[in-house]
């Protein structure tokens, strides 16, 4: 485990790092736990519906499903049965109880949330269902081989109150169905007690099998046991390939990342730009085309309570697992040109809804569309701030509140003044600008990768270089070779202090477990 535990260093370092920082790291709350009526689904994972065939109509298919196959579900029962003093037995039969025992609906939750323990208590609890179709599967390995040895011992008995326990949950569920209820979901529709009854066939049928299995290996000779083993393991293949494909098919990568025309034009267009709209992160990034939304279970505490101030200024606590702006926002606007938003993406199908961007409400900064095409238009925004820039001029805010409020006044000129909230103490800082043009105060990103960027800079005078990348431990930065502070700016973002003259700044991410 120690082993294990330092070869994972590289992932689980960084990954609690980004734990601390999120906003889930401070919600403990019991949520998602799986019902006792979802039960059934271990053996039968249809019987309440599919998703795929759209007549699911109770629970979450994605979240809480933990079928492993009818034989394999039979077979990791089996040595609790025949051997209990096995010590992996032992382990995986502990780690899957204790998995059904937080993911379902018991009192173990709620310790879990009181506890506050990391993770477990700001996760979706149902989610550790997955580890007991982990310790499921190993139990059905062991179980396999303990099966064939129980027919060399003839323990017959075990074997056949096994098959009788099993047979007593098919006949309870068949029962339930008959008399109108799902294992304690009352008075489904007929529709549902025919997808129920339907979904149930399969499974019983191989409940069936696998008992003769287990069952035959008595009284048959070893080749018989051989050509049955083969035969039994081809069903269960074809049963999890069955379950599986229905579920999460397998497809040409073609139709997975299919050829875009608007997604092409930003592909290329956006370079370093981000680009706003009704469209998150998940899909923009697989375009290779930066974002400011979208749906991210761990996300940076500070980075969201700046999304909440779009809608009137004031900071707000953050959602759990998504950064959506508001649309309507008074200062959504305001919020795109600061981090460096230069295309609107719109669907046409979208119109002037609530749900839209309103960017014609900015006439003087989007215009006509840039690009446009049977379903989508993109509109450039040519007021928002370059990604990286120089500012002569630095302003020490007192608060977050005090920070927030100066940040979306209108009549403070960002593309000069940068918001800190400490002193960098520039030698030449007067508490003004020079008002040094664009053309002799130059920033420009050379390098731009998760792990490094690079902008050569041009200063007049000793000033700040604003990078609207999020401010975050780990991120070091570089002038011209030597180490220098990076500074909290404007909220959540990042600043140093250049010379005059020309620079070379790296921001390089070189945490200590890298």
């Amino acid at each position: 485990m120690i082993l294990g535990c330092i070869a994972s260093l590289p992932q689980l370092a960084p990954s609690i790092q980004l734990y601390l920082q999120s906003v889930r790291s401070g919600l403990h709350q019991a949520i998602e736990t799986i019902p006792w009526s979802y039960l059934p689904t271990l053996v039968a994972p249809d019987i309440l519906g599919n998703p795929v065939t759209r007549n699911d109509w109770f629970g979450h298919y994605a979240e809480w499903a933990s079928y492993i196959g009818v034989f394999p579900l039979m077979f990791a029962f089996a040595p609790v049965a025949l051997d209990l003093r096995n010590k992996y037995v032992r382990f995986y039969g502990v780690l899957g109880l204790l998995a059904i025992l937080t993911a379902y609906q018991t009192p173990i939750g709620a310790l879990l949330v009181a506890a506050k323990i990391p993770v477990l208590s700001t996760s979706a609890l149902s989610r550790t269902i997955i580890l007991f179709s982990f310790a499921a599967s190993v139990l059905a390995g062991i179980g396999f081989e303990g099966v064939q040895l129980a027919w060399d011992k003839k323990q017959k008995r075990r074997i056949v109150a096994l098959v009788l326990v099993f047979g007593a949950f098919f006949a309870l569920l068949w029962l339930s169905i008959s008399s109108g209820n799902i294992l304690f979901l009352r008075a489904p529709s007929a529709e549902k007690l025919l997808v129920a009854r339907r979904n149930l066939l399969l499974p019983s049928g191989l409940f069936i099998l696998s008992s003769l299995y287990m069952l035959s290996g008595f009284v048959v000779g070893r080749r018989w046991r051989n050509l049955l083993t083969i035969a039994a393991v081809g069903v269960v293949v074809l049963d999890m390939l069955r379950f599986s494909g229905k579920w999460m098919p397998f497809d040409p990568p073609n139709y997975v990342y299919p050829e875009i025309p608007v997604m092409s034009y930003l592909s290329k267009q956006s370079g370093n730009w981000r680009v706003f709209g009704n469209l998150g992160n998940e899909a923009l990034g697989t375009f290779g085309v930066y974002g400011v939304e979208g749906y991210d279970p761990l996300f940076i505490t500070r980075y969201g309570k700046f999304v909440t101030a779009s809608s009137n200024g004031v900071i707000g606590t953050p959602a759990r697992s998504t950064v959506l702006f508001d649309k309507q926002g008074a200062y959504t606007k305001r919020l795109m040109d600061i981090m460096g938003v230069r295309y609107f993406f719109h669907s046409k199908g979208d119109g002037r809804n609530i749900w839209a961007f309103p960017f014609w409400k900015y006439p003087d900064s989007s215009g006509s569309p840039v690009y446009s095409d049977d379903h989508y238009e993109i509109y450039e925004n040519i007021h928002a701030l370059p990604r990286a820039y120089i500012a002569e001029s630095y302003i020490v805010a007192v608060s977050d509140d005090d920070l927030i409020g100066r940040l979306l006044d209108p009549s403070m000129d960002l593309r000069n003044t940068v918001i800190l909230e400490e002193d960098p103490n520039l030698t030449k800082h007067a508490g003004a600008s020079t008002h040094a043009s664009a053309e002799e105060n130059q920033a420009s990103i050379e390098r731009y990768s998760p792990n490094e960027v690079t902008i050569i800079t041009n200063a007049k005078q000793e000033a700040i270089l604003f990078l609207s990348d999020a401010y975050y431990p780990g991120w070091n930065a570089y002038v011209n070779g030597q180490r220098t502070k990076i500074y909290r700016a404007d909220y959540a973002f990042r600043a140093v202090v250049v010379p005059e003259g020309r620079s070379t700044v790296r921001f390089v991410y070189e945490n200590w477990f890298l």
